[in-house]
């Protein structure tokens, strides 16, 4: 797996995965104007600050399958709240609005359908997920683990960490069932190698018990979660 923080001109950020993947992700304003011109339809009459995210993620998500040369000029269309992906390719979006003098970002992974089963990405500020948070967004394992920290940099990572994990796995969950997981469908417990575990609480179909994450800090106060399933 290999870690590239920039690419010429425009600020992207690459993992390669050796399971045939790629993770971008970047500043929106940079991004959104690689979207499909079908992708530019799916935003009409969106508020500008999400329809720019949605198409940020969207131009992403053509960046890495350039990468992985296959997509062509594919849209990525939408049904419900999912993204719908060209033939032949696995994906996940995501994007954080951009707060507190920082710049929006979006993220996307792409894999080969026949290498990838599943993929899921997502991006999270880290101080959105305060204590508030934690009885709705975690079980009490997972915060008697967070409540165990000293306080400080390391605890509200952590925290970060597992509600972006938790999303990723969302995203991975619902095009292998059918249907959205909840919060409490998983434990994640983070590690600061910069990967994460991550349990499944009760058999679900499609899905092994026990999956294993990276995580990242692309930028100050922005954590990145990613998990892929091979086929």
């Amino acid at each position: 797996m290999s870690d590239t923080p920039g690419d010429g001109k425009k600020r992207l950020w690459v993992v390669e995965g050796e399971g045939g993947y790629v993770a971008v992700a970047g500043p929106q304003g940079e991004w959104m104007g690689f979207a499909r011109a079908a992708e530019r339809a799916l935003v009409e009459g969106a508020g500008e600050g999400r329809g720019m995210e949605s198409l940020a993620a969207r131009g992403m998500a053509h960046e890495g399958m350039r990468r992985l040369g296959m997509g062509g000029d594919g849209a990525i269309l939408r049904e419900g709240r999912a993204p719908v992906w060209p033939e032949g390719v696995v994906g996940s979006l995501s994007h954080a609005s951009g707060r507190r003098g920082h710049e929006g970002w979006a993220a996307a992974a792409v894999g080969r359908a026949g290498e990838i089963k599943g993929i899921g990405i997502d991006l999270e500020w880290v101080g959105r997920v305060g204590e508030r948070l934690w009885g709705k967004v975690f079980n009490e394992r997972e915060r008697a683990a967070l409540e165990a920290l000293p306080e400080g940099e390391w605890r509200e990572l952590a925290a970060g960490i597992g509600f972006s994990a938790k999303e990723s796995f969302f995203k991975l969950f619902h095009p292998l069932t059918g249907r959205w997981a909840e919060f409490h469908d998983a434990t994640v417990a983070p590690r600061e190698d910069g990967r994460f575990v991550l349990e499944c609480t009760a058999e679900l179909p499609g899905i092994p018990g026990r999956l294993e994450g990276r995580w990242w800090v692309p930028e100050e106060g922005l954590v990145l979660c990613l998990l892929a399933l091979g086929a």
